[in-house]
């Protein structure tokens, strides 16, 4: 049996003289729906968040913000907002 493992990303089609990649087409897609989820998140937020979700997200991005302070040090943290 014999194992075959693919380096470079593999061209799908070309617009023009621009080659679209497997990895592209990914990265377009996971974009786009990150774009929407965050959106329709955005719409619905509140100053004082109510729903478990807002503040799951809150929790979330308060961590990160603390990581990033914790590796970068403050002046990491206040170029991050």
């Amino acid at each position: 049996m014999e194992v075959h493992v693919e380096l470079a990303a593999e061209t799908l089609f070309h617009i023009g003289p621009i080659p679209i990649t497997n990895s592209m087409l990914t990265m377009f897609i996971v974009m786009g729906a990150i774009l929407l989820v965050g959106s329709a998140i955005a719409r619905k937020a509140q100053a004082v968040p109510t729903g478990r979700g807002q503040s799951m997200l809150e929790l979330i991005v308060e961590f990160l913000l603390a990581l990033v302070e914790g590796t970068a040090g403050w002046g990491g943290r206040r170029s991050s907002r």
